[in-house]
């Protein structure tokens, strides 16, 4: 077969597929077993195998970790044939293309690797494992290690412990306080071997030690938060997200009612109406609905995972961008106004709260200006809406409408 072959007939060839013995349970609840296999189309008697040590291409029974530009080509077509299909059984599949392409190192695999990365939010956990791989033959590259850090916000369980151990190999150091916290948010949400290898990841970085060798590693990831809370005060703080006391909706239920691998139904007018009652519509745009204030959400599920969009929703000020920072404004009178400075000219300033009313302030009357690790998002938007109304809304948001 030849490698070029066309991309409908490779689909029509994994449409076959999910009714054959080599369907297997969704990614993240069972990897494949061990002897699992999966024929490449497009590559004669090319074979992805499971094997203990992890995912590898045979051809004529012959493991493979580098790939010629045929098997590359090959590969980069049945992973896009897995992609289109979104089918939550073949995922654990297109998972695999990706670990046999970042091991391999070709430059092509590898281009491919990080497009996917940029271009698929849902599979950035994935891409970050295939680029361990990477690492584990020894391969260090800084454009995998910028992906590995970014990466950091969206990987757990195991894909995270992988994370952060690659990242210790590089001599690279972190330079950014959001990379700092976001290693130690992935290590209190581990395990004790996890919680290490976090510990281990920071000492690499800062090049400091955080409380007592001797302690536990919860303790010493613990000294670690308080540690960043005195090092970066205007920064929101390093400690996992916890529900506020007697609300409605809690972030496992939620999670729980969305699923990691569930595609539901776009209702567009149910999701319109649920992010009206919600009051998102209130500061940010979807189409050309909405307003202006906060970042437009039209292509929010290009940029992110909905695990993270949830978590942004549900706990406002967990992890601001720099770009909707809000400030504290005191003036001289001793009034303080918190909000997000939208427009500053040459004798006002002008910020919006909560309310998402413009409040302009004359500049002579400005005492001091502070950063402020709050959002002016409020908490409990999700409060009103019952549990369809939820996924709908999430539903709505995972589908751009069509530019006019």
């Amino acid at each position: 077969m030849g490698v070029l072959r066309c991309r409908a007939c490779v689909c029509g060839l994994l449409v076959c597929l999910l009714l054959t013995e080599w369907a297997v349970p969704i990614r993240g609840v069972d990897p494949p077993a061990e002897g699992k296999s999966l024929a490449v189309p497009d590559l004669d008697n090319g074979m992805l195998v499971r094997h203990k040590s992890g995912v590898f291409l045979t051809v004529d029974g012959n493991r493979l970790e580098d790939l010629s530009s045929e098997q590359v080509a090959a590969l980069r077509l049945l992973d896009e044939a897995l992609a289109a299909l979104r089918k939550p059984e073949q995922r654990i599949w297109s998972a695999a293309v990706l670990e046999v392409l970042g091991r391999s190192g070709d430059e092509q695999a590898l281009l491919h690797v990080h497009q996917v990365y940029e271009s698929d939010p849902a599979r950035r956990d994935d891409v970050a494992w295939a680029l361990t791989r990477l690492v584990e033959r020894g391969k260090l590259r800084m454009p995998d290690w910028r992906v590995l850090v970014r990466s950091l916000k969206v990987v757990e369980g195991a894909q995270a412990r992988a994370v952060m151990q690659a990242l210790a190999r590089f001599r690279q150091r972190a330079n950014k306080s959001a990379w700092i916290r976001q290693a130690i948010l992935v290590g209190l949400a581990q395990d004790e071997a996890g919680q290490a290898d976090a510990v281990r990841l920071l000492e690499t970085w800062t090049g400091k030690r955080q409380g007592n060798a001797e302690e536990p590693v919860n303790a010493q990831l613990e000294s670690w938060s308080a540690w960043f809370a005195k090092q970066y005060p205007d920064a929101p703080p390093a400690q996992l997200p916890k529900d506020a006391p007697g609300s409605r909706w809690k972030l496992a239920d939620v999670q729980r009612a969305l699923g990691a691998d569930k595609e539901p139904p776009n209702d567009a007018e149910a999701g319109w109406a649920a992010f009206e009652k919600a009051q998102c519509a209130k500061c940010h745009q979807f189409g050309a609905r909405g307003e202006k204030l906060g970042p437009d959400l039209t292509n929010v599920s290009r940029r992110l995972q909905r695990k993270e969009i949830l978590l942004a929703t549900l706990f406002p000020a967990y992890d601001l961008p720099d770009e909707y920072s809000s400030v504290r404004v005191q003036t001289r009178k001793g009034i303080v106004h918190a909000g997000m400075m939208t427009q500053v000219d040459v004798k006002t300033i002008t910020i919006v709260g909560a309310d998402a009313k413009p409040m302009v302030i004359a500049k002579s009357d400005v005492e001091q200006i502070q950063p402020d690790a709050t959002s002016i998002m409020p908490a409990g938007l999700l409060e009103p809406l019952t549990l369809e109304e939820i996924v709908a809304l999430f539903a709505y948001m995972q589908h751009p409408p069509e530019p006019r």
